[in-house]
């Protein structure tokens, strides 16, 4: 972490401890931001509230903001002040991330919404290296974030890398995804994949279909993917304490959380899972069918699994130990989908095949992967509601298609036509 304002850090952590009691309106949120005792001069902290320079106990003092900014204390956009008192004043700021509605507002605050595609403009010197960079959406504030490059296609944004605690409506890190691809049909079939995850309950990250600008010049038409962080499993599963592990076949593999706290390899719920490892570390447990759910998420494993059979992903969970993230955590490991850019294309894929995971679990949970697959053939994931979805993404993203190149009808008849033979096949099978 590169952080900038390391000091804004330590007097934010000390001066918002307490409560205020200033008598102020709150900001944003309903709440006010205020300095140990609501304010003022500290009760004979050493300064003089009112002299232009933030003193000892002092938040702020006239324009002298200590390098505090809204985005400083949490809010996406806006302007900071400096209340008469020596208070920081948020009413101007907005964006507070437990305000922001990701998936279902218009406009840039509904970075995840099916309903519309949003522009985004990035600023880079290199995209082929991690460095700093600008970022904005629309005509919203431009923030400054670091850009990390991608491997195998588009780039990953940073909001709180150069600047601690900065986050954009919440997410601290969005990743645009090419899927390795120059394709706008591959671009909406990865797209439609995170879905139909969406759709079938599936704890994931939420996506979007984006446009990109870098350097002013158009870039493309790519995934808008949330990242896998601790923000996300807090979010998900109220607890972002555990150890959260990557597994995609590159550089970026490995363990996510607890990197630097010495305890990366005191996770106490990996030992029983030896033999869920490739090459079966130890054999698969007598007592699996009574002991294995006390260990793993095994109604999100499965769903997953029953997802990514129906999208025909060959390069994933219940098919290949590739592309997840895995958590584990007191509430069982769950495992959760990543990199779906390899979907949509052959129809005749099993439903189940011979892997070390089909091994462990098949001949005990074979009877509810059925039933979750019968459940969602005939509700969420019902033909007419996959075409239903693959009509919106003509609607909504039609112009986005063709201004990528792509002919958008052509795409949405291509895809429900794969649907349509997909969905017999898979159907017949149950």
């Amino acid at each position: 972490m590169k952080i900038l304002y390391y000091v804004v850090a330590l007097v934010s952590i000390g001066l918002f401890a307490c409560g205020s009691t200033s008598g102020e309106d709150p900001g944003p949120g309903g709440t006010v931001d205020a300095g140990p005792g609501g304010g003022g001069d500290g009760g004979g902290g050493g300064g003089v509230c009112g002299d232009g320079q933030r003193d000892v106990f002092e938040a702020c003092d006239g324009e002298d903001l200590v390098g505090a900014s809204c985005q400083s204390l949490g809010y996406t956009l806006g302007e900071l002040s400096c209340r008469a008192d020596c208070t920081f004043d948020s009413s101007g700021c907005s964006g507070k991330p437990e305000d922001a509605d990701l998936d279902g507002a218009s406009g840039c605050e509904g970075i995840f919404s099916p309903e519309q595609v949003l522009a985004y403009q990035v600023e880079a010197s290199n995209l082929e290296v991690d460095g700093p960079g600008r970022f904005r959406c629309g005509d919203e504030l431009t923030l400054d974030v670091e850009v990390e490059r991608k491997r195998g296609g588009g780039f990953k944004i940073d909001f709180n890398e150069y600047l601690d605690g900065q986050t954009y409506f919440g997410i601290k890190k969005l990743v645009y995804d090419t899927g390795g691809t120059t394709s706008v049909t591959d671009i909406v079939r990865q797209y439609l994949a995170w879905r139909m995850m969406h759709r079938a309950g599936v704890i994931a990250s939420r996506a979007a279909l984006a446009e990109v600008y870098v350097n002013d010049s158009y870039f493309g038409l790519l995934v808008n993917i949330e990242a896998v962080d601790k923000r996300l499993l807090k979010n998900r599963f109220g607890n972002d304490d555990g150890w959260l592990y990557k597994k995609s076949g590159g550089e970026g593999d490995g363990l996510k959380t607890h990197e630097s706290d010495g305890l990366g390899d005191a996770n106490p719920y990996d030992d029983y899972l030896c033999f869920w490892k490739s090459g079966n570390a130890c054999p698969v447990p007598d007592d699996v069918a009574t002991a294995l759910p006390e260990h793993l998420a095994v109604e999100q494993f499965l769903r997953m699994g029953v997802v990514n059979a129906l999208i025909a992903n060959t390069d994933a969970p219940l098919f290949k130990d590739n592309n997840y993230y895995f958590y584990d955590w007191f509430g069982g490991r769950h495992y959760l989908p990543w990199d779906l850019d390899t979907v949509m294309k052959d129809d005749d894929f099993a439903m189940v095949q011979e892997t070390a995971f089909a091994e462990a679990l098949m001949p005990h949970f074979g009877d509810q992967y059925q039933a979750i697959a019968v459940e969602l053939l005939a509700g969420p994931l019902a033909l007419a509601e996959i075409h239903a979805e693959i009509d919106r993404v003509g609607e909504v993203a039609g112009a986005a298609i063709a201004n990528a190149g792509g002919d958008p009808d052509a795409i949405v008849s291509e895809l429900k036509t794969w649907w349509s033979e997909r969905h017999a096949l898979v159907s017949a099978q149950f």
